[in-house]
């Protein structure tokens, strides 16, 4: 079980049962599988954090959804994340309690995310 299944009331019950609240969406797992194969880069930004965009994510795309982006991005902060050039990347460590992150000021650092 997803650790947000027990914050608050509205995460346990998207956790409890997903397909009720998200559609999956297996055709656009094809395209997105399509355009990878075609060599075209991916990236997801998410106003959701880490967990809530892997339970979203997961139930539209599938297990291994992953793979399908070269960059995945969670509490993006959209629209700053495509107005403001002082918006920083983080590495997290999610074995660290609270997720805490690196700051990535180095956009060569971005290659293996």
């Amino acid at each position: 079980m997803h650790r947000i299944g027990n914050y608050g009331i509205y995460f346990p019950t998207v956790v409890a049962d997903p397909t009720r609240y998200i559609e999956p969406q297996p055709d656009l797992r094809a395209t997105l599988e399509n355009l990878r194969t075609q060599g075209v880069r991916l990236f997801v930004a998410s106003n959701s954090h880490k967990e809530y965009m892997d339970l979203i994510m997961e139930t539209t795309l599938g297990k291994g959804w992953e793979s399908l982006f070269d960059l995945k991005c969670a509490a993006a902060n959209k629209p700053k994340f495509f107005q403001e050039q002082t918006q920083y990347f983080h590495s997290i460590d999610f074995d660290v309690p609270n997720f805490k992150s690196k700051e990535i000021r180095d956009p060569k650092e971005l290659n293996g995310a």
